[in-house]
């Protein structure tokens, strides 16, 4: 079985063409990682060319709903751009995964591991270029506002 050294975990919304290099660069990190883990045990967990069987987990359509899993985390995507300064969890979660990130940087981390966790960070760190042409129109700005005026995580 494939264990994950770490226990925190986050949804990044991350957006390629923020940084294609960046992209690149993590997926040969991803690359180099994958061939430090046990072929028998990654085989067994993410078989090839089709889904993996998850051992009593829920696997339901219903858990890649649109309405109740996607809307609700773009929603809070947006919110958090909307508003940077509202405390919200997804924030705190991401804050305690990069220090997951860095306590395996200075201990026994896998360095391909903890180098793409970083640029899908970095990546991430990059969306609020995403919103600039919004931001840069008044009625755009007003929308903004309003969204986080009248919304909550």
């Amino acid at each position: 079985m494939v264990n994950y050294r770490n226990t925190v975990a986050v949804k990044l919304f991350l957006v390629p063409s923020l940084n294609n290099e960046c992209l690149k660069s993590t997926g040969e990190h991803q690359a180099a990682f994958i061939q430090c883990l046990n072929p028998a045990s990654l085989e067994k967990t993410f078989p090839r060319n089709t889904n993996p069987t998850l051992d009593g987990l829920a696997t339901d359509p219903r858990s890649h709903s649109m309405a109740h899993r996607y809307l609700p985390y773009i929603h809070n995507q947006v919110l958090e751009l909307a508003a940077p300064e509202l405390p919200m969890s997804r924030k705190a979660m991401r804050e305690r995964f990069l220090a997951e990130i860095e306590k395996g940087a200075s201990g026994s981390g896998n360095p391909d591991e903890v180098q793409r966790n970083r640029e899908f960070l970095a990546l991430q760190n990059m969306l609020p270029v995403a919103l600039q042409r919004t931001q840069a129109e008044q009625t755009g700005s007003n929308a903004l506002i309003r969204f986080a005026a009248v919304t909550e995580e």
